[in-house]
């Protein structure tokens, strides 16, 4: 089971992913910390932080081979 994991997630590819996570929930923060409706522009950064996180986070998995069972 554990060299089925170090398999899926190669150590560099999980430290790449947790920061792109990392990123994301930054962006998230950001949107929902200024409610008020003059802060727009604060929700649409955090929208394009959290959204790049969480594309960086699917790019790291873009070419991963399937495991065999």
């Amino acid at each position: 089971m554990i060299d089925r994991l170090k398999q899926a997630f190669p150590k560099d590819r999980l430290v790449s992913t947790l920061i792109s996570l990392g990123v994301a929930l930054v962006g998230f923060g950001i949107m929902f910390t200024n409610t008020s409706p003059e802060s727009i522009t604060a929700f649409s950064t955090g929208f394009a932080v959290f959204a790049i996180g969480i594309g960086g986070a699917f790019w790291n998995f873009r070419n991963v081979e399937p495991i065999d069972s």
